[in-house]
């Protein structure tokens, strides 16, 4: 179960991650910096629990430079 938001709206629910990924394309980042993005709600452990901001999926911290 993945979790959407746009500018503007409550969080949306979705089965798929492609599901919540067609919901936030082509959504600018607001002026004032807020950021469509995805979450994974039905995480295990270890994994990420936001995958999606402004569109581009986060790094992990361990692989940046």
């Amino acid at each position: 179960m993945f979790e959407a938001a746009i500018v503007g709206a409550p969080p949306e629910r979705f089965e798929t991650l492609e599901q919540a990924l067609e919901y936030i394309a082509d959504t600018p980042v607001c002026e004032n910096k807020v950021r469509p993005w995805i979450r994974n709600v039905t995480r295990s452990h270890g994994q990420l629990e936001f995958l999606i901001i402004a569109g581009r999926a986060k790094k992990h911290r361990e692989s940046r430079p």
